[in-house]
């Protein structure tokens, strides 16, 4: 016996059909999205690696880099691979002005003063920049800031390179732009 179009049988075979073929489109988009994600998550890991790779070799670029600018007196101006003089040799009044300046636990300089350019010790001055002063990791507003300074806020200097002081500030080591220090309090206090 056929169902007649329209009688109950009829109408649940068709929606059985239209559920069967939804469901079969369904499944279809599931295991295309499936690969899909498969693929993104591989180029994911493979991205997570590279970047790794890219922070090392920046890492180790800076550390180079640093040490060239060590080498050549601060000046900032060598290239990455070059050797500079200044501070190669040691005298006894350098060394001995070296020993007072402890710096190899600090690790957020690019640059440390070469010993060419070491006070005798620390000197007071003062931050005058009424907005306060920029901490540098080296001697230029292209080096990153670690920190800002108050105004009239006390530092202890310990080196110069151009027109660059190298600081303590608190527990922290730095450069800063030495047009803003001075020796006397800009409040009066000293």
């Amino acid at each position: 016996m056929v169902p007649k179009f329209g009688s109950r049988s009829s109408i649940r075979l068709q929606s059985s059909a239209i559920i069967m073929a939804v469901a079969a489109v369904l499944f279809i988009i599931v295991i295309i999205l499936a690969f899909r994600l498969n693929a993104a998550n591989k180029a994911l890991e493979k991205a997570e690696l590279n970047y790794e790779v890219l922070q090392q070799q920046h890492s180790a670029l800076q550390a180079e880099l640093a040490e060239t600018q060590l080498n050549s007196g601060g000046s900032g101006t060598a290239e990455p691979g070059a050797t500079g003089g200044s501070g190669s040799s040691t005298t006894g009044s350098s060394s001995a002005a070296k020993d007072w300046l402890d710096l190899s636990g600090v690790t957020n300089l690019s640059v440390k003063p070469a010993e060419s350019e070491l006070f005798e010790g620390f000197q007071d001055r003062y931050v005058t920049a009424s907005s306060g002063l920029k901490l540098r990791g080296g001697p230029g507003t292209s080096y990153g800031a670690i920190s800002t300074i108050s105004y009239a806020e006390k530092v202890s200097a310990a080196a110069s390179s151009g027109d660059w002081t190298f600081v303590k500030a608190g527990n922290s080591y730095g450069w800063v732009s030495s047009s803003y220090l001075s020796e006397n309090d800009p409040k009066g206090g000293n």
